[in-house]
């Protein structure tokens, strides 16, 4: 375009102060200079051109980078780990107001990048959370140019036809011979005089505009914030087209007399195209957005929505929709979102439709990727959360008090959110996650994949009854190959989309885990957070389809700190049962007595026994996932503290698995458990693992308070429990660091028998772990007739095993209370199989005999001391043992037939 035409002006945003380009003729307005601009000598008096300073060095600790999808300019502050798109100044802020356009940077895993919402990008900032990775912002990461979109096009105002409007649209008043008809002149829509009394001299080309003229009184606000450019001119077209025909032909029918143009449905495309591209000028700084967005965002989304499903119209009105959700995400504003469900078109409907396009060319894929971006804030689960407890609260204050399913059904109807279908959704995002022609179309699908998973949860927790019965997809996926297409992306070549793959696996297991916890009866949901039949099938189907192993290996041993938490977070949810689970560990010591058989398949955890040996020797293709976890658990400080938690808990899973494995020679998966254990002492886990039990940090935690660092503990003693449980090289290891008495001293810490375990649930005590770990010890020096048994007899007496047994063995069990009723039991059960491998032990050494019945006489000296006659004789423990058998004996069958998923173990006990 000429530039000596004078068309083209430059001027001075009041806002920010940042320089743009307005066309006088088109009235297009853009931040980039024109194609031959020249800056001409200040002449006109009009405006003032801002003349460019030179740019002072950037203050220490700051770094310039360019982001590879929208070549824009961004600065990383590395002392305080923050990013701007605004250069830093010297005196500590910005070119804007300090702290205006900063973005705080988060460690949660959240994986989100903010992007150029005109690009091509990814960008997937939380819809209540606006905090961007630190790693995903740097350059390198394996992005992709962006992908063309639809060409721009210039838009001109146009002067709405009065035969177009009847009422005035300011204040509804019908137009007659006395109410006439007048043109705004910056929107060009029509007005009552009432309406339309402001006048201004706008920085137009024409002769009529050198003097005050007309404007409307929504325009007149842009107006007065220095905005000569209202977005309402792209309305006025939107929102009078019908876009079931292709051309308007009106007659003027008088009124004003004014000149009037046909609106077309180029006319449209071109309104389409140049607010798309002032959208994306108002996400380069989304602070002030709400000074220019002076539409309300249900009567802009509608206009827009309307012209969805026409093609030449729909991939620039995609592009405006999609435009107006990041913007809405970047400033924390949900009326976007919600005016996508809100308006009168059945806007999500259109927007899957093009979703499902099939061209292949760029401007297609481009409108498809707007769509999947659409799909992807629309369906965010903050976003819904407060979406339907809104109209929730509007219910109850119009209709008082409901029910509260009843409510939820009511918001969900009444704000149309059933419109989406979530089925075909989820369709149409596994088809586009597997297009690596389009790595940003591949990003927006896998990572929308988690936001449709968890809508899908909702729906089906809430309506799994009734006439409006919801059914959830996630049985279909293994027989679909879902769980195949999803396990092969944890193989991409882009980085992102393995991330966000491994999220979405993780989001299927446990949400089939929650759908049949929370549709369970009443003995099931007493048992949250343990596996289930239908987890345990995707679950298998994971292990089966390669989500256990090398992928997932390469996941783990990433640099970046958060795509290591993801996977470790994966890998946590594929194991997690054999933690939470009572049946995963509830028959160990059982093992050491001739009269019972132990069968792990019974106790419907094989699949997840399966994953453990799986991430312990891979899929057959170095490396496993083992090492990089036992990398992460010894790391100490180096690693962050709740990625070693997480490490942690799936090593003492993978470590339990092995161990129910090897109580049964028979198990078919004997010969794999056998070289996962291997690959554990090769890797010294059992060194490891007891460095930290061991250390002067561990002994002087607080056993009273849920902290990582006691977590940690825990897992490292589950570890070693199960390690010794089943390994003679990991016993003797323990044996020759004398643990015996380590884990006695940790299991007489305040509160470690009486507290439940964060880590496992209210079923077993904080305790329990070292409790079992110190009994299997002796149990195996008693049955293999060991050398260092009497030591360990000594040990056990010295560290006070007497007293601690007397105590725990007499203490009353709460049976009105299933899950504490059942870790008393395993403290019960735990503490008797001890003291019969003590006094196996002292019958078979005479030194031995003497010193521990030394020790019952002292703990009936004590008992006697405190006037408590129930240890007033000499054999007061075997007394108690007793007493406990005979209490238990009338209760041990009908506990032992209740009707529940894990009965009491009377029998055992």
């Amino acid at each position: 375009m000429a530039m000596d035409d004078g068309e083209w002006v430059e001027c001075v945003d009041p806002a920010t102060k940042r320089t743009f380009y307005a066309n006088r003729r088109t009235r297009l307005t853009q931040w980039q200079k024109p194609p031959g601009w020249t800056n001409p000598p200040n002449t006109t008096g009009q405006l003032r051109y801002a003349e460019p300073e030179a740019e002072e060095a950037l203050p220490d600790g700051w770094e310039e980078m360019t982001d590879p999808v929208s070549l824009k300019k961004f600065y990383v502050n590395h002392f305080k780990r923050t990013t701007t798109w605004e250069r830093p100044t010297r005196g500590g802020g910005t070119q804007t107001s300090e702290g205006k356009n900063m973005l705080r940077l988060n460690q949660k895993g959240s994986h989100t990048t903010w992007d150029d919402p005109h690009s091509g990008g990814s960008s997937r900032a939380d819809s209540k959370c606006r905090d961007v990775e630190y790693s995903f912002l740097s350059p390198g990461r394996g992005e992709s140019k962006s992908r063309a979109g639809p060409p721009r096009l210039d838009f001109k105002v146009v002067s709405v036809p009065d035969s177009l409007r009847q009422h005035c649209p300011g204040c509804g008043v019908q137009f007659t011979y006395t109410v006439r008809r007048h043109h705004c002149r910056l929107c060009g829509d029509v007005f009552c005089d009432t309406c339309s009394q402001t006048r201004k001299v706008l920085p137009l080309d024409g002769a009529e505009f050198e003097r005050p003229v007309r404007i409307c009184d929504w325009c007149a606000k842009d107006v007065k914030n220095g905005n000569y450019f209202s977005l309402r001119r792209y309305l006025t077209p939107l929102t009078l087209y019908n876009p079931h025909e292709r051309r308007l032909r009106v007659e003027d029918g008088g009124g004003s007399g004014e000149k009037s143009e046909d609106i077309t449905v180029d006319t449209v495309a071109a309104s389409l195209s140049s607010l798309s591209v002032d959208i994306d000028s108002m996400a380069l700084d989304p602070t002030t957005f709400q000074d220019k967005m002076t539409l309300d965002s249900l009567e802009l989304v509608g206009a827009v929505g309307k012209h969805l499903d026409e093609r030449v119209t729909a991939e620039y009105a995609i592009r405006v929709l999609g435009g107006l959700l990041v913007l809405g995400n970047m400033s924390g504003d949900d009326s976007f979102a919600s005016a996508v469900y809100d308006a009168k078109h059945n806007i999500v409907d259109h927007v899957l439709k093009i979703s499902e396009w099939d061209g292949t060319d760029d401007r297609s894929v481009d409108a498809i990727e707007q769509a999947v971006k659409v799909i992807f804030y629309v369906t965010d689960p903050n976003f819904i959360a407060g979406f339907v407890s809104r109209e929730f609260d509007v219910d109850a204050k119009d209709e008082g008090p409901i029910d509260v399913d009843d409510a939820v059904m009511v918001s969900s109807e009444q704000r149309n959110l059933v419109d989406l279908d979530v089925h075909r959704a989820f369709r149409s995002m596994l088809d586009h996650a597997t297009n690596t022609s389009s790595p940003s179309l591949q990003r927006w699908a896998t990572v929308t994949l988690r936001h449709l998973i968890a809508e899908d949860m909702r729906r089906t927790c809430l309506y799994s009854k009734g006439p409006n019965k919801y059914v959830s997809f996630l049985g279909q996926l293994v027989s679909t190959g879902g769980i195949i297409i999803l396990c092969s992306l944890l193989s991409s070549e882009d980085s992102e989309t393995r991330g966000s793959a491994t999220v979405a696996l993780e989001a299927i297991v446990v949400s089939a885990r929650q759908i049949a916890l929370t549709l369970g009866n009443e003995s099931v949901k007493s048992r949250a957070g343990r596996g289930t039949r239908e987890d345990s099938a995707i679950v298998d189907a994971i292990r089966q389809s390669g989500g256990c192993g090398q992928s997932l290996a390469h996941l783990l041993i990433s640099a970046d700190e958060s795509v290591a938490l993801m996977a470790c977070s994966y890998a946590s949810s594929l194991l997690s049962p054999l933690l939470t689970d009572p049946r995963g560990t509830g028959r160990a010591l059982q093992q050491y007595t001739t009269s019972v058989e132990i069968s792990s398949a019974a106790d419907g955890l094989m699949a997840h026994r399966h994953a453990a040996i799986a991430l312990a020797i891979g899929d057959g293709s170095p490396p496993s996932c083992l090492p990089s976890l036992v990398q992460i658990f010894s790391s100490n400080e180096s690693r962050p503290i709740k990625l070693q938690v997480v490490a942690a808990e799936c090593l003492a899973a993978i470590a339990l698995a092995v161990s129910a494995i090897c109580e049964n020679p028979q198990d078919a998966l004997i010969s794999d458990a056998r070289k996962a254990l291997q690959v554990m002492l090769d890797e010294n886990l059992t060194t490891v693992a007891y460095r930290f039990v061991s250390s002067a940090s561990a002994r002087t935690l607080d056993a009273s308070r849920d902290t990582p660092q006691a977590r940690l503990r825990e897992a490292a003693g589950l570890m070693l429990f199960a390690l010794c449980s089943c390994s003679d090289e990991a016993s003797a290891h323990l044996l020759c660091n004398k643990a015996l008495p380590t884990f006695l001293s940790i299991i007489t810490e305040p509160a470690m028998l009486g507290s439940p375990s964060a880590l496992r649930g209210a079923w077993a005590s904080k305790g329990l772990a070292f409790l079992e770990a110190a009994t299997t010890l002796v149990l195996r020096a008693w049955k293999t007739r060991d050398e260092s048994s009497l030591g360990m007899l000594l040990d056990a007496l010295d560290a006070g095993v007497i007293g601690l047994a007397s105590k725990q063995i007499a203490a009353r069990v709460f049976l009105r209370d299933h899950e504490q009723a059942y870790s008393q039991m395993r403290i019960k059960i735990a503490i008797s199989f001890l003291l019969a491998a003590l006094f196996g032990i002292a019958n078979s050494e005479g030194e031995g005999a003497s010193r521990l019945y030394d020790a019952v006489d002292a703990d009936c000296a004590a008992a006697l001391a405190f006037g408590d006659e129930r240890d007033a004789v000499r054999v007061s423990v075997i007394n108690s043992t007793i007493q406990v058998l005979g209490a238990t004996l009338p209760y041990a069958r009908n506990y032992a037939s209740e009707d529940r998923d894990e009965p009491l173990p009377m029998m055992d006990m």
